[in-house]
């Protein structure tokens, strides 16, 4: 029990019953006059086991429902849901009127739901209420009670979209395919299907949320990268898939497009070993992102900067900041090749590598810059060295960086001024 004070100028009590008062303590304090009166005297008794208002419980919980014979799994906040409880016998009218629900956020401590209790009704042998939940949580429990809330005699509640919170889970194949964006694109649209956020567009591309994406002809046929051919053909070319929050624009990713791209175009243009290095290195981009994502955490071997933001941010729910998200994928690119030996690949794989436009976008430009510099070395090296296998080797990669200049410069005049820089940067190196 707790107290009770009551302060006045002037107290009277009078009643043709009883007045009972009951707490651990009572105060009465006046300015004035305090008057008690009883026809048969005024008696002060010791402390007594209260009496219960009624005998009767509560045996079980029910609910949610949105109709009185709808039960449903999930609630929505601010809608509002049918509960219902079983009393150990048909409650009269005040009895239905007494009955109290409590509710207990996560883990914090259970709270009687407040101004409610004149919404109780008696159907069907049950005392039954609506009410709305107003909050967000990860898990609510709903309590129904006459003396004190019982776990065993209550009711758990999910909120929809709360799966919108649980970790990533990790990709059901082998790391490798392409496929893998997608895949990731679509867990995410499943694990948020009642909420409204959308997956990152590294997966597969940003979501235009309208119901149809038409053919982007002019735009898509206007591009002049390296890889229009590719882009042009499936799966890049529109139009794109449509899902229940609309429709990817493939062709504007980043995992699900590079991966096709250099699978399609660079792979195919590489030795046995650069082709190996490849695979690796795809495998291990999507090995590491999965570390992040179930981990929650990842350390990168090349990126510091990364690496202390990622100190204080963490990768908790990164799929829900775009930017983070980004952020943390490239991280994992210098890994992901340099652990896969971009370094050792040959001289003439590092030239097919510096001379593909994006590359230093999608691989990092510190990773870029760092293989580049190894095959720079590797040239001068050769070019220094006297000896009949340093002459051989030199005039061998000069010979195949001048097929490859030739190859470049038959392209279109846009495509030409795209790879001239690059191509500058490799002949300094002869």
């Amino acid at each position: 029990m707790g107290k009770i004070i009551i302060m006045a100028k002037n107290i009277f009590e009078e009643a043709s019953g009883t007045i009972r008062s009951e707490a651990s303590h009572i105060i009465n304090q006046s300015g004035g006059r305090m008057i008690q009166h009883g026809e048969q005297g005024i008696g002060y008794y010791d402390e007594k086991d209260r009496q219960p208002p009624t005998d009767i419980r509560i045996t079980k919980v029910e609910g949610p429902f949105i109709t009185h014979e709808k039960l449903v799994d999930e609630i929505e906040v601010s809608k509002s849901y049918i509960f219902k409880a079983t009393p150990t016998r048909i409650p009269n009218i005040a009895e239905v009127a007494m009955l109290k629900w409590a509710v207990k956020f996560d883990e914090n401590r259970k709270q009687i739901i407040g101004g409610i209790a004149f919404s109780n009704k008696l159907e069907d042998g049950k005392i039954t209420i609506a009410f709305k939940i107003h909050q967000d949580f990860e898990k609510a429990t709903i309590y129904a009670f006459y003396q004190k809330p019982t776990d065993d005699v209550s009711v758990n509640l999910k909120l929809r979209g709360n799966f919108c919170y649980e970790i990533p889970p990790k990709y059901p194949v082998d790391y490798g395919s392409c496929n893998y964006y997608k895949w990731r694109f679509e867990n995410f649209l499943a694990r948020h299907k009642h909420c409204s956020h959308l997956p990152p567009k590294y997966y597969f591309g940003p979501m235009k949320t309208n119901s149809e994406v038409p053919y982007f002809g002019e735009d898509i046929d206007a591009v002049t990268n390296w890889w229009s051919s590719s882009i042009n053909t499936d799966p890049l070319k529109p139009p794109y898939p449509q899902y229940n929050k609309g429709t990817p624009l493939v062709r504007e990713s980043y995992g699900y497009k590079y991966c096709m791209v250099f699978s399609n175009n660079l792979m195919p243009r590489l030795s046995k070993g650069g082709q190996k290095w490849l695979k690796k290195a795809r495998e291990n981009l999507q090995d590491y992102m999965d570390q992040g994502l179930i981990n929650e955490t990842y350390q990168s071997k090349y990126n510091e900067g990364f690496n202390e933001k990622e100190v204080v941010k963490t990768l908790k729910d990164v799929e829900l900041n775009e930017n983070w998200f980004q952020e943390f994928a490239f991280a994992t690119h210098p890994d992901a090749y340099l652990d896969a030996g971009l370094l050792y690949i040959s001289i003439e794989d590092k030239i097919e590598v510096s001379l593909t436009p994006d590359f230093k976008e999608w691989g990092s430009l510190a990773t870029w810059e760092q293989a580049m510099y190894v095959a720079q070395e590797q040239v001068i090296k050769w070019k220094n060295d006297t000896s009949d296998y340093a002459t051989a080797q030199y005039l061998k990669a000069k010979k195949y960086f001048e097929k490859k200049q030739r190859e470049l410069e038959k392209e279109t005049a846009a495509l030409q001024q795209e790879t001239e820089k690059l191509l500058k940067e490799v002949e300094s190196w002869f």
